[in-house]
This record gives C-alpha cells, structure tokens and sequence, in this order.
C-alpha cells in the first residue's frame, strides 16, 4: 500500500493523460521528402521578364512541301577564237551573217586593209545608225524591210567598204537639220530607187 498524501498526489499524476494540448497536434506536420521535385530551387515571384531584343530569333526553315525554289545554273556564254566572251550582238544570225560579209569583201577588194573583228563590229553598228536615220528622213517601208540586206550589201564606196571613221561622218551629218542636203543622204535615195527598179542596191 502507498502512504497517503504526497505519495498518493505522485501516483495519480504518473497515471494522469495529459490533455490533446499539452500533447500537441494530433496530426503531425508534413515531412521532408527525398524526391527530386523537391530539390529544385523556387522561382522569385518578382523576377522581371527578359527584354525582347535579347531573346536571339531562330530563323525558319524552308518547308519541303509545296514549290521549292531551286537555284538554277547560269548559262554557258558562247565564246569567240580568242577565247572571250561573245557580246549578245554577236549571237544575232543577221549581225554574224554582216559581220562575215563585211569582213570578207575587205580582205578581197581592199586586202591591204588591217581590220580587225572590232573594226568591223564598228562599221555594223554606224550602218545600222544611217538606216535608222534614213528612215525617219525618207519614211518609206524599203528601210526596214531591206536593213539587213543593206548593212551587209550596201553603203559602199564602189563596191568597198567605207571605214568606221568615215561612216561617222555620214551619220554625222545626216543627224543635223541639213541631213536631207548631205551627201550620203542623196547617195542612199538613188539606191532605193535603183532597188525598186532592178532589185539591187548600186
């Protein structure tokens, strides 16, 4: 038997529940967790967004669907003896067909001549500039439809060639208001005339 008094205050306090306060919550708080999730660092809420120039822009890619543009090759330009690229004058069948005209009447009426393909090139071009001329002077269809014919054919002197510097005297002259009095002016309407008659140019 226990003593009464202090002895029996003991027991009754060691066999004495305590209370859900003094024990704590019933529930305990939540645990730290070894998951990775947890181990990331929180983003700040007050974290300003990047400006927009210094995000770098991907640039996009061609679809392979649709029409897709394919870069073609240049083409292969002709090129002379010399190994040079040809001018696109030089691929006109008319101009190739005057230019070996021309350049086989000099080196037969007149071989002593030094002409080379510029020269004659030259000479095609002030040709070409007379009837030109001739036709807004003498408006009559024989011009254009005779051009090419008579840069290979025509404007000689007695059956040779003019030189290039000559011919642009000519054209000199026939592009002043006194073109109709000149002399290559005069020369040129007797060889419409004469082509009309017989169907040759002298």
């Amino acid at each position: 038997m226990y003593p009464s008094g202090a002895d029996a205050g003991s027991e009754a306090s060691v066999n004495q529940v305590p209370n859900r306060s003094e024990a704590g919550p019933s529930h305990p708080g939540p645990r730290e967790s070894n998951s990775p999730r947890n181990s990331f660092p929180s983003v700040p809420s007050d974290l300003s967004p990047l400006p927009a120039g210094s995000v770098p822009s991907v640039p996009s890619l061609p679809s392979l669907g649709g029409d897709v543009e394919v870069e073609q090759p240049a083409p292969i330009q002709p090129q002379n003896e010399r190994n040079e690229p040809q001018s696109p004058a030089h691929q006109d069948p008319a101009w190739i067909f005057q230019h070996d005209t021309i350049k086989h009447r000099i080196s037969t009426v007149t071989p002593q001549r030094d002409v080379n393909d510029d020269e004659i090139d030259t000479i095609i071009s002030l040709k070409r500039g007379i009837i030109s001329r001739m036709a807004q002077l003498d408006p009559h269809k024989f011009w254009t439809q005779q051009k090419d014919s008579l840069v290979a054919h025509g404007i000689l002197n007695k059956n040779a060639e003019y030189t290039s510097q000559t011919l642009m005297e000519h054209f000199t002259k026939l592009e002043t208001e006194e073109g109709k009095k000149s002399f290559i002016y005069q020369k040129l309407l007797k060889t419409r005339e004469n082509f009309a008659l017989n169907g040759q140019f002298d």
